[in-house]
């Protein structure tokens, strides 16, 4: 099955030394995930953070690892937010045999893709991601 992104959230400029997975924490069946980036409108640096709190699994991988992903035009968006409508790593036609079970995969859990500059991180979760942003100094962004 062909796989279709949906944006989710606002856009950023996602360049080499512009975006990258700044931190990655997992506890107690919730999945925060700070990335470093910035806006096109004003280049100001910020973090995005994304907290998953039912989530199932993750993968951080090298973007040369998932390469259909980014043959997708949607991917080239200025998105760091997708939700996977179809062919990802969850989707039945293409799913390894005998993983994610347990996943939730039973209609109730989505695959997220979440792109940077230099690595990917897909979640399945079974709830939207939390999303705010925050500058340097700790203040949130408006």
């Amino acid at each position: 099955m062909k796989l279709e992104l949906m944006p989710f959230g606002e856009k950023y400029t996602i360049e080499f030394g512009t975006s990258f997975l700044y931190e990655l924490n997992s506890s107690r069946g919730h999945l925060r995930i700070v990335l470093y980036t910035n806006r096109p409108e004003d280049h100001k640096s910020r973090y995005l953070e994304l907290l998953f709190q039912h989530y199932s699994g993750f993968w951080v991988l090298d973007g040369s690892d998932v390469t259909n992903y980014f043959d997708n035009p949607m991917a080239s968006s200025g998105h760091h937010l997708y939700k996977v409508t179809s062919g990802g790593w969850t989707d039945p036609e293409t799913r390894v045999e005998n993983m994610f079970w347990g996943c939730g995969l039973d209609g109730h859990a989505t695959e997220w893709f979440i792109p940077t500059a230099n690595d990917c991180i897909t979640v399945i979760s079974q709830d939207q991601p939390l999303v705010r942003e925050f500058f340097e100094d700790g203040s949130l962004a408006p």
